[in-house]
């Protein structure tokens, strides 16, 4: 083998393990940067890795979030979450590392369903009442994903528990929780 093969090789191997290093992270909490207000969370991977969620501030018709994610290889992705269309709660475009995904409620309106869809992969979640303290799986066929408040009644600290291994992508858990501190810090209005 020469040299060009090995470093090939190496790109390769260390190229492909960035990416599914991205993609195999599990987010465990979210976390309000300020205890008055909610445009700034920190969604936690661990200790140390986050992806930092800014809100637009000043005027924001279409309820836009701007995402940063450094990982600890230095390896930098963004993104946002917005309306598709400005005053429509419905329907949301997301895009985090140039992967697109569409973000809809299941039924007009009722901002306590959601479906998330990335190509063939689609991910469907409800709250467990019309509180929103406690968000799930909608149909808990093959794996358990649940996210709920650290304190009921309180949007700034979240737990997530996701036992969903490869069925969601990490854009896809990055869009449930994202959707979800929308709904319960700024409504559907």
């Amino acid at each position: 083998m020469n040299k060009v093969h090995v470093y090939l090789f190496l790109f390769f191997l260390f190229g492909w393990s960035s990416i599914s290093t991205l993609e195999a992270q599990v987010i465990e909490a979210a976390y309000s940067e300020w205890d008055d207000q909610f445009e700034e969370y920190k969604i936690h991977i661990n200790e140390e890795e986050y992806v930092e969620a800014i809100r637009q501030f000043g005027s924001n018709p279409y309820r836009r979030w701007n995402l940063r994610f450094e990982n600890l290889d230095g390896g930098y992705y963004s993104g946002y979450m917005q309306l598709k269309r400005e005053g429509d709660i419905n329907y949301w475009d997301f895009n985090f590392d140039n992967e697109f995904l569409s973000i809809e409620t299941i039924y007009r309106n009722d901002v306590f369903t959601w479906r998330i869809r990335q190509g063939e992969l689609s991910f469907t979640f409800s709250a467990q009442d019309r509180f929103g303290y406690v968000w799930e799986d909608r149909f808990m066929k093959e794996f358990d994903w649940l996210m709920y408040q650290v304190e009921e009644g309180d949007i700034r600290d979240w737990y997530i528990d996701d036992d969903s291994d490869d069925a969601l992508s990490f854009p896809m858990r990055i869009a449930a929780v994202l959707i979800i501190l929308e709904i319960n810090a700024f409504g559907a209005g």
